[in-house]
Order: C-alpha cells, then structure tokens, then sequence
C-alpha cells in the first residue's frame, strides 16, 4: 500500500468509526429519553439482547480503531524520539486492546 493509499485508508476509517461511534451514541441516546428511569433489570435485559451485544462489540472495535488512528497521527506528529514514540505506542495499544478485551468479557458475561 502506497503512502497516500495508507492516509486514505486511515481517513476513511476514522470516518466510519465515527459514524459507528455516533450511531450508537444515538440509539443509547434515544433509549434513555424513552425510558425516564433505567434500573438494573431493564440495563441487563437491553444487554443481554444479541443484537445489542453485537452492536456493542462493534462499537468497541469502532473506538479502538478511531483512538489508535488519532493517538498515531499526534504522536507522530509532536513526539520526534523514535524510542519514546515507540514506547508510547506499545502502551497505548496495550491499554487500547485491554480495555477492549474487558469491554467483550463484560459484555459477553450479562
């Protein structure tokens, strides 16, 4: 993949994971002003729906891809140290790729 390939590719990703991100943001928007008191029951019935669940794996996915994309991008950009930059960068997708990870086990164990 060329070096203008690679930007276009990491353009059209932020672009769909924001629309994923607002979508879901959206729904759960909607949810909570149709019902004024959310109690645990109702939170755990709306999760444990399969249709819920996945949406809410790919909204996970969708957030790990558009947080590493713009950490990339300003760390690139203002961190000149290849080392530091590198050391940043393994941290942050461990951090990225653990909160995933949590988020699914969470998820999947309603």
């Amino acid at each position: 993949m060329g070096v203008s390939q690679k930007g276009l590719h990491d353009w059209i990703i932020q672009r769909v994971s924001a629309v994923v991100l607002a979508g879901y943001i959206l729904f759960l928007t909607g949810f909570f002003m149709l019902h004024a008191s959310v109690d645990f029951m109702m939170w755990q019935k709306l999760y444990s729906n399969m249709f819920m669940q996945v949406a809410t794996m790919l909204t996970l996915l969708a957030l790990m891809w558009h947080a590493w994309i713009g950490i990339w991008a300003v760390f690139t950009d203002y961190i000149k140290c290849s080392v530091l930059r590198g050391t940043l960068e393994v941290l942050v997708l461990v951090a990225l790729f653990s909160f995933f990870f949590w988020g699914i086990t969470i998820l999947w164990s309603i």
